[in-house]
């Protein structure tokens, strides 16, 4: 024998909307793969989100190389293939001026 009602005639509101239900019809909302006291309605019950899994899943994802080589003919293939050459013989001229402020 049970010591709690079996609530099959209680009525309890959703925690998100505030609507009146049905007491077994609300859920248990699970956030971070935990069980909260948050009871909701089936319209604001949600999956737990898939992104809070990530740390399950043992992932291996190796970027460097073992025995890496330098990178020759770089600055000569710029040159040759893409006529790479933004600031040689860059020349620049100015002037200066006057500015007249008249204040009435």
């Amino acid at each position: 024998m049970s010591k709690f009602a079996s609530g099959k005639h209680a009525n309890a509101h959703c925690d998100r909307c505030g609507q009146r239900y049905k007491y077994h019809e609300l859920k248990p909302l699970v956030i971070n793969k935990k069980i909260t006291a948050i009871r909701v309605c089936p319209e604001c019950f949600e999956t737990d989100h898939p992104q809070y899994k990530i740390g399950d899943l043992n992932v291996f994802d190796a970027q460097a190389l073992r025995h890496p080589r330098k990178e020759s003919g770089l600055f000569d293939s710029r040159n040759i293939y893409w006529g790479y050459n933004p600031v040689y013989n860059l020349e620049m001229q100015s002037d200066v001026g006057t500015v007249t402020v008249e204040i009435s």
